[in-house]
């Protein structure tokens, strides 16, 4: 995905999904290569059946992951499903703020 502005403010240009997830990966130590989740995800439900593909980069110092979603067919903002909202939660839970 692209980078761009937001609402053409003239600020600068935010970056795209592939140089964040690289500044991260930078930033955090990580290992190459992605690794998919053992299953998709239906997080949107405005999107019908699955939709939603988690990966994740580990062999980051410290033991962080870097993690991506990528939704296929949504909006920017998505409208989560019930499994959706199990899912961000259990994510959330499983990666506490470092240092806590």
């Amino acid at each position: 995905m692209a980078g761009g502005r937001v609402f053409n403010l003239q600020l600068p240009e935010y970056p795209s999904t592939k140089d964040t997830i690289a500044m991260w990966l930078e930033k955090d130590g990580c290992g190459p290569g992605a690794q998919p989740a053992p299953a998709r995800l239906d997080l949107d439900d405005d999107v019908p059946g699955v939709d939603t593909q988690p990966v994740s980069y580990r062999g980051c110092k410290d033991g962080v992951t870097v993690d991506l979603w990528t939704e296929a067919g949504g909006s920017h903002v998505p409208h989560p499903s019930r499994a959706g909202l199990v899912a961000l939660g259990a994510w959330m839970t499983s990666h506490p703020k470092h240092g806590r």
